[in-house]
């Protein structure tokens, strides 16, 4: 199926945003960690399965590159989920717009 890892990662999105309506607030770590574990599981999926080939009678062709790049942009999402799971306590606060002391 040539648009199984597309359908994947839309079933992903609506886990992980039913999981973080239910969960509330104060249960952001795990609503983080079904993402990446989401994101993992369809990085596997990416890196088993052969999905190349013509869609659409021809008008849409998974080739080669296309597959590396699914791969790659799978690969670095779960990177930023990991390292975002990775910082201790809650999200800093915003900060109000400043301007640097150099731009005088």
């Amino acid at each position: 199926m040539l648009l199984a890892l597309e359908l994947g990662l839309g079933g992903l999105i609506v886990v992980v945003l039913a999981v973080g309506l239910f969960a509330g607030p104060d249960r952001r770590r795990e609503v983080g960690v079904v993402a990446a574990v989401g994101l993992l599981g369809l990085l596997a999926l990416a890196l088993v399965i052969d999905a190349r080939g013509p869609l659409a009678a021809g008008a849409f062709q998974v080739d080669g590159l296309a597959v590396f790049f699914k791969r790659l942009f799978l690969g670095a999402t779960l990177l930023g989920v990991v390292g975002g799971l990775a910082r201790p306590g809650p999200a800093p606060e915003r900060r109000s717009l400043e301007s640097p002391s150099w731009a005088c």
